[in-house]
Formats: C-alpha cells, sequence, structure tokens
C-alpha cells in the first residue's frame, strides 16, 4: 500500500511530507510525495526562504503543468527528507480537490495525508477549502496536519 502526502509546496521542510514520512516508516509503505498546479496558479511558489521557480520554459508550447507541479514535489521532498530519499514524488495539474482524491484512489492509499490551516469558528463552517473538500470526498483516512 501506499501514503499520500499532497503538498502545497508553501514550505520547505513541509510538516505534511514530515508526517507521512512517518506512518510510511511505520507501516513499510511507499510514500507519494504530490504536488497539485491549478489553472491559473502562479508560477512561483513560496519555497523556504526563497522562491521556487519552474526551470523549464513557461511560454512555449511544450510547457506541461504536470512536469512543473512534479518539479515541485521533487523539490518538496528532497528539502524534507534528503536527496536520497525513497519517497516518489508526482505532479498533477487541474482542481487540486479532485486531483488529490483521485491519486489516493487509484494508489489504493493507506493514509491520506493533508495540510491543515487553524480557522477561526465561522470559517470552520464554510465549506471550500482544498482540505475541507478532500476530507468529505475521500475514501480512505484523512490526516491532516497544522504546520509549525
Amino acid at each position: 500500500m501506499t501514503i499520500l502526502a499532497a503538498t502545497d509546496a508553501k514550505n520547505a521542510p513541509d510538516r505534511v511530507v514530515e508526517v507521512a514520512a512517518d506512518l510510511a516508516d511505520a507501516y513499510d509503505d511507499e510514500l507519494i510525495v504530490l504536488h497539485v498546479l491549478e489553472e491559473g496558479e502562479s508560477e512561483e511558489l513560496p519555497l523556504d526562504s526563497g522562491a521556487y521557480t519552474y526551470s523549464g520554459d513557461t511560454q512555449g508550447e511544450e510547457y506541461n503543468r504536470a512536469d512543473h507541479a512534479m518539479e515541485i514535489a521533487t523539490k518538496v521532498r528532497n528539502r524534507t527528507l534528503g536527496n536520497g530519499s525513497s519517497a516518489v514524488p508526482r505532479g498533477r495539474s487541474g482542481e487540486p480537490e479532485e486531483q488529490i482524491v483521485n491519486e489516493a484512489n487509484a494508489e489504493d492509499a493507506r493514509y491520506l495525508v493533508v495540510g491543515g490551516r487553524q480557522r477561526t469558528p465561522v470559517g470552520k463552517v464554510i465549506f471550500g477549502s482544498t482540505t475541507q473538500s478532500v476530507l468529505l470526498d475521500a475514501d480512505q483516512p484523512v490526516v491532516t496536519v497544522r504546520q509549525e
């Protein structure tokens, strides 16, 4: 089986990936680090102390958002677990909620690990965040992790 860590790539090291790696070790499962690049999302994402910039050409016809997302997942994995990590980076393009749930189902994930942010009591009532949508739609157990 697998453990799927869905990273938003806003922190590196990423607490979501750390927790997912601990679960993968405990169950002797494969770890997949997934990043979904949403349509219209900025080509530059903050990682650690500086911005991450895609090394490919984002203007040419050969540009592939999924490849870009996989490069981001690879950077998060490396900065969190080290360059020698056996965790598998994956990149997808589209609606994050849909892509995360689809990947978890396709991989028959034991656990799906996602990030959550502290919200006000009123904010908890309003659905629409990626984490809330994944919690509602996932068939597997979902572990939510607050960034420290």
